[in-house]
């Protein structure tokens, strides 16, 4: 063989062990970790399209990325929404019936007449007036595409906060404990709920210590459809009224009544349900508001440890404020609660039933 000949054969040997050594395609796709679209993970769809009425599953996990746009009307293009000036600090974002109104340097906002609080202000970004990519993904889009809901289930999980010797917060002068109005509205929600056949598991029945830890795996061994825990408010000004509802903060934001970055986290398992917190949690404070007539003071985000390791949507409710004892005069009256039971009770029927 010639050396022609004896360089062609080496060339043709080395490029066929090379190809041998490479993983075959079939195999490195099956090897490779799911990608944040793989099909082990379910798509959420939007309410405004064919065909989606979803299962409440787990989302998918968001790492926050820079938002696809420049300023606010280029971020509400870019899912289909239009945006404009409203006053002097206020703009109006608007798709379909939904309208969210923001105002600059605030983290107060309106969606559809019902206050919402944002991750962070509104505020200019380099130069430039937008919402920051937290609230782009986690409030602005599940405010412009609400979820269909279908939760799968007709049982919820009731959490009277506090009880034994956990008493809550405390009017002294009507000598009234959270914890005795907490138990109050969930067993008279309970009876209402059981009257339309829902299946209602509570976290506790009676005047006793139910640690938070043991409330999560109540929740989590009934798999309901929905969680939510009963609480009455206190402040130190005293002054402070109306109805709060708070669903869990998403990863790495900065919870409503905080602004120290240092108490940001990450993805915890009720995360998993984020924008199912945000439809649930909206449509139940405005069902509140518009029933009792009260201060609304907004749907709002914490870390509870109640909602963090939730295998279901979950909402914690502040039915008013003890601390303020005009509004502990009303709360403290059947009449009231009774009132707010149903209306709450009518909202949960209302998410259950949306088939």
């Amino acid at each position: 063989m010639g050396a022609k000949g004896k360089l062609l054969w080496i060339f043709l040997c080395t490029g066929f062990w090379m190809v041998s050594c490479q993983t075959p395609p079939e195999r490195a796709a099956k090897d490779a970790p799911p990608s944040e679209h793989s099909p082990t993970e379910p798509e959420i769809v939007r309410g405004d399209e064919p065909e989606s009425k979803i299962d409440i599953q787990k989302t998918p996990e968001i790492v926050p990325q820079p938002s696809p746009s420049l300023n606010i009307e280029s971020q509400a293009r870019a899912i289909g929404a239009k945006a404009g000036k409203k006053g002097d600090d206020k703009w109006e974002i608007s798709k379909g019936d939904r309208s969210l109104v923001l105002t600059e340097e605030s983290r107060v906002a309106e969606l559809n007449g019902t206050v919402l609080f944002l991750n962070e202000a509104f505020i200019k970004r380099d130069d430039t007036l937008r919402l920051g990519e937290l609230d782009y993904e986690y409030t602005l889009k599940p405010a412009m595409y609400p979820l269909a809901l279908k939760l799968g289930s007709r049982r919820v999980v009731i959490d009277p906060g506090h009880g034994g010797t956990e008493t809550g917060t405390r009017n002294e002068t009507l000598g009234v404990f959270e914890k005795e109005l907490n138990l109050d509205v969930a067993i008279r929600v309970r009876y209402l709920l059981e009257d339309e056949g829902v299946n209602v598991v509570m976290t506790r029945y009676d005047d006793r210590v139910v640690s938070l830890e043991d409330r999560l795996k109540i929740a989590n061994r009934a798999k309901p459809a929905l969680f939510a825990s009963i609480h009455f408010n206190a402040a130190p000004n005293l002054k402070a009224e109306g109805i709060e509802t708070y669903v869990l903060t998403p990863p790495i934001a900065v919870s409503s009544n905080d602004s120290l970055s240092s108490l940001r986290q990450g993805r915890l398992a009720g995360n998993g349900f984020d924008y199912a917190n945000f439809e649930i949690g909206f449509l139940v404070q405005r069902k509140l508001i518009s029933d009792l007539q009260r201060v609304d003071r907004g749907l709002k985000r914490a870390r509870f440890k109640v909602l963090t390791e939730l295998g279901c949507p979950g909402i914690l409710i502040e039915c008013g404020f003890l601390s303020n004892d005009k509004e502990a005069l009303l709360v403290n009256t059947p009449v009231f609660r009774q009132r707010l039971a149903k209306s709450l009770s009518e909202a949960i029927l209302e998410l259950l039933s949306q088939e």
